[in-house]
Parts: C-alpha cells; structure tokens; sequence
C-alpha cells in the first residue's frame, strides 16, 4: 500500500500503473499502431473511472493543454499550405548546396535552426514539425536515413527552447 494513501487510491494508482505499462509494452510490440493503442490505454482509464471527463478535458493540473493542441493544429494548417508551393524544396536544395550535401553539414544546420526557431516559438514540437518535411525531403533524395536528424533536431529544439 502506498504511504498516506487510502485503499481506493491505493487500487486506481496500481491500476493506473498496469494499464501503463500495458499500453507501453503494446505500443514497444507494435504490431497495433501506436496511435490507436494511447488511444485505448486513455480510453480505458476513462471508462474505469480513474480519471473523469473533466480532469481529463478541463484541468489545467492533469488535463488537456488546449493550447498546445490548438498550436499543433495551426502549424499543420500552415504545412498544408505552405508544402504546395515548393517552399520545403527550395529550402531542402538551398541547405543541401550550402555544405555540398554532406550529411554532417546538413544536420547542424538544420539542429541550428531547430535550436534558434525554439527559441521564439513556445512549443519545440512546433520546430521540428516545421524542419520536418525539409529533412523528410533532403534524406529520401540524399538516400539516407532521416531518423537520426530528427532525433538530432528535437535534442536541439528542446537545447534552444531551455533559452527562452
């Protein structure tokens, strides 16, 4: 039993737990998207009334952070219409030139401008979902794997986001 806590808060923190590492252990599994499987885990803990509706939606200790949500939603919108226009090339072509397609040249460029972009915007996950598609781009025509410059520039979103 927990120190301090009583027999029912006791039970929704090991059920809490266990649909926790169930959802982790599903999605490290991944033979059922990851989405879905958060989805279920969030789902499940709703249902069994560990965490109600509106802790869920409306709290601002544990809730949704609407604001992030809704930032997440607009940088997309912009992606969406910005990626018709070329713009995302010209900037994959521009970087790549820049330091003759070396892929160590490219990646601290692009974690450079992770890291000064997060300075000024109040969510990291926004840069690199503007830097994204540049990179996307840049390593399928380099032919080389994307993962480890996006991981390189979400370390570097998070170093420049720590400024601000």
């Amino acid at each position: 039993m927990l120190v301090g806590a009583s027999a029912a808060e006791d039970i929704s923190f090991r059920i809490t737990m266990v649909v926790f590492i169930l959802t982790y252990g599903m999605i490290i599994y991944d033979k059922i998207h990851r989405t879905i499987v958060a989805l279920f885990g969030a789902s499940l803990l709703l249902i069994l009334g560990i965490v109600s509706q509106e802790e869920a939606f409306f709290s601002t200790e544990i809730g949704v952070d609407w604001d992030v949500i809704f930032l997440l939603i607009s940088v997309t919108i912009v992606i969406i219409i910005i990626k018709p226009t070329g713009f995302f090339e010209y900037i994959a072509i521009r970087s790549a030139k820049l330091v003759k397609g070396e892929p160590i040249g490219i990646m601290a460029i692009f974690c450079t401008i992770s890291a000064v972009v997060s300075a000024f915007l109040p969510n990291n996950a926004t840069t690199v979902m503007l830097i994204g598609p540049v990179t996307l781009l840049l390593c399928e025509a380099l032919k080389i794997d994307g993962i480890p410059f996006l991981i390189a520039e979400a370390i570097a979103a998070n170093i420049g986001g720590t400024g601000t």
